[in-house]
């Protein structure tokens, strides 16, 4: 054992160059500090533009009217929607002219109900995408004009709808409604 006091060793402390204690004040700017510097990072990071990913698209459909195609319309004719609705579908009441599809309405008994009514629904089914329509509604009170998209039951799926819906009473506003 060494006993030359000038020589003895003692066991490294917190208090050796490189690993000097930082006082309380100076421990907390520090802590601080890093966690500055941390968002900061974390805020450049955040600038970089993320590009969302590509979707697959599928080809357009495009209707100009000039025909009616069975193959890729469905007539409605002789049922309705239920009993919320007061007219029953007529495909008499559906016109083409000049690239433009007419859908009528008219007060005419129908089975049991008051008015006969014009829809076509595509046979096609569409998800994810941009939709539009081109429509012209005459006025009048209690009539819908309505382009939308369901499906339902006959899907072997729950109900789902939007509708982009003109009221009649006031065409110069459309209704954007989904249930």
């Amino acid at each position: 054992m060494n006993t030359d006091p000038k020589s003895t060793s003692a066991p490294a402390t917190r208090g050796t160059p490189f690993t000097r204690p930082i006082p309380g004040k100076l421990r907390r700017l520090h802590s601080d500090g890093a966690l500055l510097l941390i968002v900061l990072v974390s805020l450049v990071a955040g600038l970089v533009p993320v590009r969302a990913q590509d979707l697959p698209t599928a080809p357009s459909f495009v209707d100009d009217f000039t025909s009616l195609s069975r193959a890729r319309w469905f007539i409605s004719d002789g049922w309705t929607n239920g009993k919320h609705q007061n007219c029953t579908w007529s495909k008499s009441l559906i016109g083409l002219s000049d690239g433009m599809l007419t859908l009528g309405f008219e007060k005419r008994k129908l089975k049991d109900r008051e008015f006969a009514c014009a829809e076509i629904q595509t046979k096609q089914r569409f998800g994810y995408g941009t939709y539009e329509a081109r429509m012209k509604t005459d006025t009048g009170s209690g009539v819908n004009a309505a382009f939308f998209s369901f499906v339902g039951d006959a899907d072997k799926q729950p109900h789902d709808e939007i509708d982009f819906e003109v009221l009649t009473k006031d065409t110069s506003k459309v209704q954007v409604n989904a249930y």
